[in-house]
């Protein structure tokens, strides 16, 4: 920040300010082939839903589900219903994470947004 200096060389992938910039732009060589992009893309469109009515109701739904914190959700390791929960202690102790109902055998958690 500001007017500090580092102790060490820098590394070639940490920059200052807009540095990021020119260090994106200095890659030359293609990470894919044409070939390659050709297979993604269509992999990609094989995967998509046909434009509908249905399909962009559908879609506003589960962003208003997901925007949502007293949505039901589900646990995406085990399938169980996922629930608000208080962090106890720590760091961190009173604010709210989603927990897995599934506890202790399943511990996946989610920021409770």
């Amino acid at each position: 920040m500001g007017d500090s200096r580092c102790k060490t060389p820098m590394p070639p992938n940490v920059t200052q300010g807009l540095g990021y910039i020119r260090y994106i732009k200095s890659f030359r060589e293609p990470v894919f082939s044409e070939e390659q992009v050709r297979g993604l893309v269509s992999l990609l469109e094989s995967g998509r839903m046909r434009p509908s009515l249905e399909t962009h109701r559908n879609h506003v739904t589960n962003l208003k589900k997901r925007a949502d914190p007293t949505a039901e959700r589900s646990c995406p390791a085990c399938g169980s219903p996922m629930l608000i929960r208080n962090v106890r202690r720590g760091a961190r102790a009173g604010q709210r994470f989603w927990g897995c109902s599934g506890y202790p055998k399943c511990r996946v958690t989610r920021e409770a947004g």
